[in-house]
């Protein structure tokens, strides 16, 4: 029975050790590690993204959030018979002229285009004290909903409407 009480001390002891063992590496990841991961969750990237001018042939508009704020949007329509909508969101550090860049193939192929600049961003209002990052926050989702609802009323109730979101903008998307 010694030998039983011994090896199960021993169990007791080489558990014990790899817990410390194991909690030891866990403090050690975090002190070595976390300010890079805090610095990749509160520092804006370094993006180089597409930002174009004004198109000349759409249609500017403004709609409210839910929260009052103004924000800016461009309504273009095809120049086909439609075959739909399609909702354009940008990504962080962009502005609805970035449309052109990924959407212009669908303009021609028959959708009509609604591009909006998020809050903070492009030509829409401002809220004091947000600045906005690559994340997505319930504020690019209220602006998201907005847009959505301006599109629904904007359009009749046959009409299909789709969304083309890039990067956070998608997101924001999925998210509404």
């Amino acid at each position: 029975m010694d030998w039983l009480q011994g090896l199960l001390l021993g169990l007791v002891i080489v558990t014990a050790l790899v817990a410390v063992a194991a909690a030891a590496f866990v403090v050690y990841v975090i002190v070595k590690y976390l300010g890079y991961v805090i610095r990749v969750l509160e520092e804006r990237p370094l993006f180089i993204v597409p930002r174009g001018d004004p198109a000349g042939d759409g249609e500017e508009v403004r709609f409210r959030t839910s929260d009052g704020l103004s924000l800016a949007g461009t309504y273009l329509p095809t120049n086909r018979p439609r075959k739909g909508v399609i909702l354009f969101a940008h990504e962080f550090g962009s502005n609805r002229w970035s449309w052109r860049v990924y959407c212009s193939h669908l303009r021609d192929a028959g959708y009509d285009i609604f591009a909006f600049d998020f809050r903070n961003q492009g030509d829409s209002d401002r809220l004091p004290g947000y600045e906005p990052l690559h994340w997505v926050t319930a504020y690019e989702v209220a602006d998201m909903r907005a847009a959505i609802r301006y599109v629904e009323k904007r359009v009749n109730a046959t009409a299909r409407i789709g969304i083309f979101g890039v990067s956070r903008g998608g997101g924001a998307a999925i998210l509404a």
